[in-house]
């Protein structure tokens, strides 16, 4: 389905619902270019209503096709609607990824849902995920801002024990927040070298 690649949704429309007209079972591979349009549309409701279609012809929704709608309604703050994917997702037996986390996580800080984000962090890090993103800056330094800089240096010590590194704008809350709230300097110095002495992933991109 090229037309999506151009931008011309409607005749990617018109192509799925030729095929399925004609009897033609669309593969994994063409109901996930299918829903990538729906989408781009931000016609979400009918994504999902595909999934349900996907299941009836006998094609499993992957990771991918789960991944597409969850970045979908994170997009429109739509965080109900990613619960209950999210939920769908693992009832069906679709392992997360990497991009599920990260997702799921865009999707609860946009929606100032720290404690949950911090918790679905520490899952994805225990899960041995580690590629940093920038929200894990975004958790830390909204931490640091409520005064929960204690959290904070806990999940950065987790981060750092996964060979990960915090970005600048964390490492600068972080600072501030020991500064604001009198933690010791040697606290965050227990983290800091770590860093120094092994190898650590650093962010290819930092805002």
């Amino acid at each position: 389905m090229g037309f999506t690649a151009d931008g011309d949704y409607e005749k990617a429309d018109d192509l799925f619902d030729e095929m399925l007209v004609l009897g033609v079972v669309p593969d994994i591979h063409a109901y996930n270019v299918y829903i990538n349009s729906l989408c781009k549309q931000n016609n979400i409701e009918e994504g999902v209503r595909m999934l349900a279609s996907m299941r009836e012809l006998g094609c499993k929704p992957d990771y991918v096709s789960y991944n597409m709608l969850l970045e979908g309604m994170s997009k429109v703050r739509d965080l109900g609607g990613m619960r209950e994917l999210a939920r769908e997702m693992e009832l069906e037996g679709v392992q997360w990824n990497w991009e599920t986390y990260r997702i799921m996580l865009d999707g609860l800080v946009g929606k100032g849902e720290i404690d949950e984000s911090c918790s679905l962090l520490e899952e994805m890090l225990d899960k041995y995920f580690s590629c940093w993103c920038s929200t894990f800056d975004e958790i830390i330094c909204e931490l640091c801002q409520r005064g929960l800089v204690c959290k904070a240096l806990q999940l950065v010590n987790k981060m750092v024990s996964k060979t990960i590194a915090p970005g600048a704008r964390a490492w600068e809350a972080l600072l501030l927040g020991s500064v604001e709230f009198s933690f010791a300097e040697t606290s965050l110095t227990e983290l800091v070298n770590p860093i120094q002495i092994h190898p650590v992933r650093l962010p290819e991109h930092q805002p």
